[in-house]
């Protein structure tokens, strides 16, 4: 087996995966969006990092509804 259809294998077994757990594809990521978390997962040469990040407009909205409905929390 040579590099390229290595490659092919690998590209196509992460994909298979992704997709049954419910992950999009970018082109060297694959993200999805679940209950207010962003989760991504990239690709290196021999690793995959997984990053979780919660969707910040929901919490800035969450926020300001707090500053607008409680006067006296409008100095934080």
């Amino acid at each position: 087996m040579n590099n390229r259809e290595y490659q092919k294998m690998s590209a196509d077994a992460r994909r298979s995966v992704s997709r049954r757990y419910g992950f999009r594809q970018s082109s060297y990521i694959n993200f999805k969006v679940e209950d207010g978390y962003f989760f991504c997962l990239y690709f290196g040469a021999d690793e995959v990092r997984l990053t979780v990040k919660p969707m910040y407009a929901d919490d800035l909205l969450t926020m300001w509804d707090y500053i607008m409905c409680h006067p006296k929390a409008k100095s934080l």
